[in-house]
């Protein structure tokens, strides 16, 4: 990277050439021959498609989970840390539902159905949902993980309806 010198700083693009700023400092460097529709369309970025399809897919999936939320509990960073949770996940071959179940389990609080439904009485029935009173999962058919399965291995997984 060249650096700008002189009294006249300038940023943008002029004859081939990309003037810019970074961190106060002024640089000049040759304009790049890539652009959309080379990544989009020719072979050597294939890799490159599929890895921004996955965390698109991750940040979909993240984005579920996050905005039911309650506000309380939504941080900065922390739909970040979803997102490269679910891309890692991905990345190592889960499905998409078993992606946003584990985000389920690890970020929204489960809450007694009991609760659910406005019961007042101690005694809860077993069953849980996710969410609170302000913000409920809708009813989802969905891979849990089966009495006694690792956290993390996705080989053990039961189908269960989350009411």
């Amino acid at each position: 990277m060249a650096k700008q010198v002189g009294i006249l700083k300038i940023t943008g693009t002029v004859c081939g050439l990309t003037f810019y700023k970074l961190d106060g400092q002024y640089y000049v460097r040759q304009k790049t021959s890539l652009n959309r529709k080379r990544v989009m369309r020719d072979r050597r970025f294939a890799r490159s498609r599929e890895c921004m399809s996955r965390f698109g897919q991750a940040s979909q999936i993240a984005g579920q989970v996050y905005r039911k939320l309650p506000a309380r509990e939504k941080q900065p960073g922390l739909f970040g840390r979803m997102t490269g949770r679910a891309n890692r996940m991905l990345f190592a071959g889960a499905s998409p539902e078993m992606v946003l179940q584990e985000l389920i389990d690890a970020y929204l609080p489960p809450v007694a159905k009991a609760e659910r439904q406005g019961c007042t009485s101690k005694k809860t029935s077993p069953g849980f949902y996710y969410g609170t009173r302000e913000t409920r999962a809708p009813a989802l058919l969905l891979p849990y993980p089966a009495p006694g399965a690792v956290s993390g291995n996705f080989s053990n997984f039961v189908w269960a309806r989350i009411p």
